[in-house]
């Protein structure tokens, strides 16, 4: 097992040192989160809805479901290895993990003057593992713009959470509540691709503070629960420092 693991050792300073340039950083971020429910979810929601306004007032219940982004962050280490024939080409590793991954469900259902509306946030949280290909732009000026797109796989942490809060209004009475609970996720691996760019303010040499904004998209559809739903488009902006090894 020992000379294994020094094979490995030596093979991976091999391929790193064949690489005229490398850095690494640490970074950490906030953005939006968005998976958009199935016309079929929407109206599973809906109808539970509409069924229990409808036992409260013995009359035919209205509703509509809307779909939005929730807030959600996290963090990351990644390294990048720049290529000898052309230096301002790199390729950058990352591992990260994001949490709050997911969306918000509003529902609104009415009949004969009572009016009910549920908040029910989904969310989970995921490893991800992006390899991207990097080019820097005004390389060694005081700010460098680095373009980046490439593919990750993701994988789902734990359980979906889902955090529900809901009012029952009209006609003099008003009802208000909350429930939680949590979904098995049923999806092992998140496919998907990523693009975005980096704004790297060179502050010494070898130091550097790192803004980064980017874009993910999953190639596949997380099931929980049973159920496919689709896929998570996420909008991610963060800050980070990177230090230059050579």
């Amino acid at each position: 097992m020992k000379k294994i693991i020094t094979c490995l050792a030596v093979a991976a300073l091999i391929a790193t040192s064949s690489f005229s340039e490398s850095s690494f950083g640490v970074r950490g971020s906030i953005g939006t989160s968005f998976i958009q429910l199935t016309d079929s979810q929407k109206s599973e929601f809906g109808n539970a809805a509409a069924t229990g306004l409808t036992s409260l007032t013995n009359e035919q219940s209205s509703w509509k479901v809307d779909n939005d982004t929730i807030l959600n962050g996290g963090f990351s280490v990644w390294a990048n290895y720049s290529i000898p024939s052309f230096p301002a080409l790199g390729i950058q590793p990352e591992l990260g993990f994001l949490f709050n991954n997911g969306t918000e469900i509003l529902v609104e259902a009415e009949s004969s003057g009572y009016k009910y509306k549920i908040s029910d946030k989904v969310s989970f949280s995921t490893m991800e593992i992006p390899v991207l290909l990097t080019y820097t732009a005004r390389k060694g000026s005081f700010l460098e713009v680095i373009p980046q797109a490439g593919l990750y796989i993701s994988f789902p942490l734990g359980k979906c959470s889902q955090d529900m809060d809901y009012t029952i209004s009209g006609n003099g009475r008003y009802v208000k509540g909350s429930d939680s609970g949590e979904d098995k996720i049923d999806s092992k691996v998140l496919f998907g691709m990523l693009g975005g760019t980096d704004f790297a303010f060179n502050f010494s040499e070898k130091s550097a503070f790192m803004i980064n904004i980017r874009g993910m998209y999953d190639f596949n559809k997380i099931k929980i629960d049973g159920d496919e739903v689709a896929r998570r488009t996420i909008l991610l902006m963060s800050a980070g420092y990177r230090y230059k090894i050579n």
